[in-house]
């Protein structure tokens, strides 16, 4: 824009078609790079520009009406020395992700965390966000003071295979329905708030797989898994029963029991499930079916973490009103499941 003429950029599309790789622990702000007679969008840079060879001013007009205000630096390499950038708003439709998620995080450890007071944790931390999500301490009832429409509860990883967090089939299932609860309005345990959460919804996704040799390797989860198939930790199955390296036996065989599980409570309570599981089982190769999770085992590859949140979009997608401000709640998967889920819910 400008005193004597009025440029308008033509690229920008919107509703649920435009696309960012911005996600993550709160960001929303989308950024462009573009010439104003050749606009392109950049989704790979995090810091972009509009890169103006003529004319100045304050402002910039996009072709679905959204405004701009620019600021000129002086940028020697660029005619009439004016550089401008600016903060792109988000078109109508777009869905926002962001992630409050905790490495190690169990399901029993996020409920903990939910039910917990606020003042426990630091202000502007991760825990301290998820503490004033469900407002039980204050007496104000200031349920979800950011405005989040859709939560997304993907904390199996960990109830599976953290020696120091992991929960039984059974325990996870009642953590899980806690949590639930919350969200759907109806939890009555304790620490209940006196008035329940409202108009929001809360949507489970699965684990993905495990490398279960590398799992092997490490030499400390076998007798976590006994504990878990035996549902007493003090009494886990012998070593000696356990080859790690088989599906049969690995991980791989026991996530199942928790998916189960994960199916039973959300049918019951009424809420959206992602399968992701299957979805990873079906796009890897039998039997090890670890061809999207890196070499610590545990986390994906980059396949993996888009695969995840192509699975996790489908119930969310299907959600009416459609989400706009999504939270993961997660382990340390959350902050690269938010960004593929994101680009999964805003694809054409």
């Amino acid at each position: 824009g400008g005193s004597s003429m009025f440029h308008t950029v033509q690229a920008l599309g919107g509703g649920r078609g435009w696309r960012s790789n911005r996600a993550g622990g709160g960001g929303s702000v989308l950024r462009a790079s573009a010439t104003l007679i050749n606009f392109t969008i950049d989704n790979n840079g995090l810091i972009e520009t509009f890169a103006c060879n003529e004319g100045s001013g304050d402002t910039i007009t996009g072709s679905n009406g959204t405004v701009w205000t620019i600021q000129t630096t002086g940028d020697i390499n660029h005619i009439n020395n004016n550089m401008w950038n600016t903060a792109v708003s988000q078109p109508p439709g777009f869905a926002e992700v962001t992630s409050l998620s905790v490495g190690g995080r169990s399901t029993q450890l996020l409920l903990d965390n939910l039910l917990d007071n606020p003042a426990n944790h630091t202000p502007g931390t991760v825990t301290y966000e998820i503490a004033r999500i469900y407002d039980n301490y204050s007496g104000s009832s200031n349920h979800n003071p950011a405005g989040y429409d859709t939560f997304f509860i993907g904390t199996m990883t960990n109830d599976i295979g953290n020696i120091g967090s992991f929960l039984t089939p059974s325990e996870y299932a009642t953590a899980l329905t806690s949590v639930l609860q919350i969200f759907n309005g109806t939890y009555s345990g304790p620490n209940a708030a006196s008035l329940p959460m409202s108009n929001v919804r809360a949507v489970v996704g699965t684990v993905g797989t495990f490398d279960t040799a590398v799992k092997q390797s490490q030499k400390n989860y076998d007798t976590t898994i006994g504990a878990m198939l035996s549902g007493d930790p003090l009494n886990p199955t012998p070593e000696s029963a356990w080859d790690f390296n088989t599906d049969e036996t690995g991980l791989i065989a026991v996530s199942p029991l928790y998916v189960v599980q994960a199916i039973s409570v959300t049918t019951n309570l009424g809420n959206s499930f992602a399968n992701v599981f299957q979805a990873f089982i079906d796009g890897q190769t039998s039997p090890t079916y670890h061809d999207w999770i890196g070499l610590d085992g545990t986390h994906y590859t980059g396949d993996g973490y888009n695969n995840y949140g192509i699975a996790a979009a489908v119930p969310i997608n299907g959600l009416v009103p459609e989400a706009s401000k999504v939270c993961v709640l997660m382990d340390s998967l959350g902050d690269g499941v938010a960004e593929t889920l994101q680009s999964a819910l805003n694809a054409s």
